[in-house]
């Protein structure tokens, strides 16, 4: 497990890279948290080797927090193949992952692979949900691109100020927002996003929520 202190690239000089392709998440909690050298990453790929969840505990948690020379990310997938889930009690974290960036400008699609349909079922129905998405682009006053999150149908509960102070974003998909015991945080969603133009609920099932998104 790495610890919030000590993300394995959190010192490092390193610029560029061109793709991380990795088995386990245990080491991209914090990977890059006040990196300050960091500028562009292409493709992320995480997962399908044979883990229980408890690798993917806090898979994207404080990933590239306040690197604030960030500029783009390429697709981020995470492939859920031969994951043996916990779904009674742990979330799983996406929460703060480039929360700080302020130069970041582009981030490609985020999707979820090869879930099956039993995964869908219980995450909707679990104590907690499978993962927590807030304040993922808090502070990401330059981005630009559009923002596209295909959870492959798993339900996902906390989108808390995820998009806060994403002043140019002008169009965000979401993934399915269903979930049956907890109550769904969509507060601040958008606070401070003066050029979106819209948010594209298709993927989700039915929710309610009395949040202001703040769109």
């Amino acid at each position: 497990w790495v610890g919030e202190e000590n993300g394995i690239f959190v010192g490092a000089n390193i610029k560029y890279i061109d793709e991380i392709n990795i088995n386990s998440a245990r080491c991209t909690q914090c990977m890059f948290m006040n990196n300050s050298n960091i500028i562009s990453v292409g493709n992320i790929s995480v997962g399908g080797a044979k883990f229980t969840s408890n690798s993917f505990n806090r898979i994207f948690r404080y990933m590239f927090k306040n690197a604030k020379n960030l500029t783009s990310v390429g697709n981020v997938t995470i492939d859920l193949n031969n994951i043996t889930w916990n779904f009674e009690y742990q979330t799983y974290e996406c929460n703060g992952m480039f929360d700080g960036c302020s130069n970041l400008k582009t981030v490609g699609k985020i999707s979820f692979t090869n879930v099956n349909p039993t995964q869908i079922e219980k995450t909707q129905s679990a104590k907690n949900s499978l993962m927590n998405f807030s304040n993922m682009f808090n502070g990401c006053s330059s981005l630009t691109s559009d923002i596209d999150f295909d959870s492959g149908g798993i339900a996902i509960m906390d989108f808390y100020s995820s998009f806060n102070d994403c002043k140019f974003v002008k169009n965000i998909k979401l993934p399915n927002l269903g979930h049956t015991n907890n109550s769904l945080n969509l507060d601040g969603l958008c606070n401070g996003c003066s050029s979106l133009v819209s948010i594209d609920f298709s993927r989700t099932g039915t929710f309610s929520t009395t949040d202001k998104i703040n769109c």
